[in-house]
């Protein structure tokens, strides 16, 4: 098993690789090294021809990569496909929805897709497009704008919460129902994003935690991403973390307070009664 390189003896579907001209972007989808980079321009018709082929392309490493788990020649492997389109017009991003889509279906159990997106704050175009439809993609989700600053989405589903690290407005949110059947490799992206980038970006803002169920595996997982946010206040000033419960539920506030303020001692602990059903993912 590795997660930088197809493992050896098997296989690999050749590269998909486009150049780039002023109007269409270039595409470099490389297997065997895990690098997958779209760049450039998506202003003429011919984009969309470009991200057809792409999403074909897709569909046969997905068929390779199923191949190689039923085979047990793959644990775990994590792809990480970046953006970086300077302007792009209507057409040519519904044709990037598609192909998104397409890149979607590959995640499961074994195969972990990140979409890392790059974007110019100014492109309100693009901008758009972002706050629209990240939302609806459940797969891991980063934007990095011109300054370098990362924001990090998952769409909830019914197993699984939505993670809402909206770091250019300093909101940091986890908020749903965790119960998802492997859970500690849906929370190691989460880990990863704040090992990376919690103490530059998540000092001094609050942690809000909305959850309306988690079962046992996750309260261990919730535990873990807390203690990293722990470790970013050591030795500085005390880390607040919002903590939204059901007002009918004295319980949970004391389990809580029993259960995870003795062991995080650099967080302040700010409890936030909601009513019934009004509750805000």
């Amino acid at each position: 098993m590795t997660e930088n390189t197809t493992p050896e003896g098997t296989q690999s579907i050749a590269p998909f690789i486009v150049q780039a001209t002023d109007t269409t972007p270039s595409v470099s989808f490389i297997p065997d090294k895990l690098f997958f980079n779209i760049s450039g321009n998506a202003t003429s018709f011919q984009t969309a021809e470009i991200f057809f082929n792409a999403g074909k392309w897709i569909i046969q490493y997905d068929k390779q990569l199923d191949l190689l788990q039923r085979e047990n020649k793959i644990q775990a492997l994590n792809l990480v496909f970046e953006f970086n389109l300077v302007e792009a017009n209507n057409a040519c991003l519904e044709a990037l929805k598609i192909l998104i889509s397409r890149i979607e279906l590959t995640n499961s159990r074994d195969v972990h897709i990140q979409i890392k997106w790059h974007y110019n704050s100014s492109n309100e175009k693009i901008k758009s497009f972002l706050q629209q439809y990240i939302d609806g993609y459940r797969i891991f989700f980063e934007t990095i704008n011109e300054k370098g600053v990362p924001s990090f989405f998952i769409h909830p589903t019914d197993i699984s919460p939505k993670i809402f690290f909206d770091t250019p407005n300093s909101v940091f949110r986890i908020s749903g129902t965790s119960r998802p059947e492997h859970p500690r490799a849906f929370y190691n992206q989460i880990e990863k994003w704040i090992e990376c980038n919690g103490k530059q970006w998540m000092m001094g803002h609050p942690f809000d935690i909305k959850m309306r169920y988690y079962n046992t595996s996750s309260k261990k997982c919730l535990t873990d991403l807390l203690f990293l946010i722990n470790k970013i206040y050591r030795d500085e000033k005390q880390g607040l973390v919002n903590w939204y419960y059901d007002f009918e539920d004295n319980e949970e506030v004391e389990i809580i307070k029993e259960e995870f303020e003795p062991i995080l001692q650099n967080l302040h602990f700010n409890y936030i009664p909601r009513k019934g059903k009004e509750f805000t993912l």
